[in-house]
């Protein structure tokens, strides 16, 4: 395999060329006659493929490649690339099963430093999965190893988020704050975003900080269906700092808005 060209491809894909990365991957899929390098490259189309959000393309480059793949520690990426497929199609109890065996299987293949790029992909969506799933126990630790990690920007918002999801439950609000502060920075928009705000404004409540509450609930108001965050709750949460405040009328306003 002309190992130049096929990180060419690579670099197209990574700094979001896709479509010329495609068409890269493509003509060294037409040139490998090798099992395990054709394995390789369609593991590399089918994640371009699944970044362009064309899910069933990559599908099928999945399925191909576990077809002809060859019994070596390829499979590694395999079923790290079926897992990350399952999410896309919102399977997420079935993504994080398999992980969870995979991991229960290979960890220690994974552990080792040729690996490593794989090994803390793999970790990262175990730690999001498992939080999201209230698994905190085991969320936890690894969300808290994948801070070291060297993560694109929206990776680290998603494990400063959970992260801090870990702590609030956990009651450990001060380290809950930084992570949902952390997980703003990294990111300022999305679903992930406005809970983020919404579980600072709990936290600014309790910490009798009644104004930077509102200020949180507030940026929640205009997307908590994106959030799927109850427009009771915000409300409610309003009212209450409202009325902290002493401003009886915007309480009121809120309360009428909860409907509790």
């Amino acid at each position: 395999m002309d190992l130049l060209h096929l990180e060419k491809a690579i670099t197209l894909r990574d700094s979001g060329h896709l479509s010329m990365a495609e068409e890269e991957f493509r003509q060294l899929l037409v040139s490998a006659n090798d099992p395990g390098d054709k394995t390789s490259i369609l593991h590399n189309l089918a994640e371009c493929y699944r970044e362009m959000g064309q899910i069933e393309k990559a599908w099928g480059c999945i399925r191909e490649a576990r077809r002809i793949a060859p019994q070596t520690e390829i499979l590694l990426y395999q079923e790290n690339q079926e897992a990350l497929l399952l999410c896309e199609d919102r399977q997420f109890r079935e993504a994080l099963d398999k992980l969870e065996r995979f991991w229960k299987e290979h960890h220690a293949a994974l552990e080792r430093p040729e690996h490593r790029t794989l090994y803390e992909a793999v970790q990262l969506k175990r730690g999001v999965l498992l939080a999201e799933f209230g698994r905190d126990s085991e969320a936890r630790p690894i969300l808290e190893q994948a801070l070291g990690f060297e993560l694109p920007t929206e990776a680290q918002h998603d494990v400063a988020f959970n992260l801090g999801a870990c702590y609030l439950d956990a009651g450990e609000f001060a380290r809950a704050k930084e992570m949902f502060i952390a997980a703003l920075k990294h990111r300022g928009e999305g679903p992930y975003a406005i809970r983020a705000h919404y579980n600072l404004g709990i936290i600014c409540l309790r910490d009798q900080a009644f104004a930077q509450a509102i200020h949180e609930f507030e940026q929640c108001e205009p997307n908590m269906t994106e959030a799927n965050l109850s427009p009771d709750f915000v409300y409610g949460w309003l009212a209450k700092a409202w009325r902290a405040l002493g401003d009886d009328e915007k309480a009121k306003h809120f309360e009428k808005l909860a409907k509790f």
